[in-house]
Order: structure tokens, then C-alpha cells, then sequence
């Protein structure tokens, strides 16, 4: 989530960042939402966009899920990770 964050302040021409996180018995969710100009769906194809191959990456080795909504205005970044994989201290 630190690359969508390095992306917002880089591309994005963003005023506002929402950082949402939420924990429930199965699932952690991490949400970015940005009001930036958003992300062209062309965009997430290529194959030199190594920040986004590398957060795919990342949420497919964490047996996660990774979701990009890139519908303007802004872009909304979502990982979901199951709940059981990890270990949490209050």
C-alpha cells in the first residue's frame, strides 16, 4: 500500500487521500482513495508499470486480492487479505 501511496503523491495531482482500513473475523481490508485526476484503464495493462505489477504481486504471495478502480474523479486502490493467514495483537 506504500506504492499507492508513492503513486498518489507522484501522478496523481491528488488533493485529498483516504486511508481506510477494516478488520473482521475472515478478512483485512486496505483501501486508498485518492480525488487526484485517476488512472486510465490503459494504464493498468502495460507491462512497464512496475508499481502496479509489483502490488499484484505482492497481494497474490499474501493470498490476497487486489482491486483498482480507476473510474474519475481520483482512483480507489482495495487489498483484501484473509484474516486467518495472519497473526493479530490487540
Amino acid at each position: 500500500m506504500q506504492e499507492s501511496l508513492t503513486n498518489v503523491l507522484k501522478h496523481a495531482y491528488a488533493q485529498r487521500v483516504d486511508v481506510y482500513l477494516s478488520l473482521n473475523n475472515s478478512t483485512i481490508v486496505v483501501s486508498i482513495s485518492d480525488n487526484g485526476i485517476g488512472i486510465k484503464a490503459e494504464q493498468l495493462e502495460k507491462h512497464n508499470a512496475f508499481g502496479i505489477l509489483g502490488m499484484r504481486e505482492r497481494a497474490l504471495l499474501l493470498h490476497g486480492i487486489l482491486e483498482i478502480d480507476c473510474a474519475p474523479p481520483g482512483a480507489t486502490i482495495r487489498l483484501t487479505l484473509p484474516h486467518s493467514d495472519y497473526e493479530v495483537n490487540p
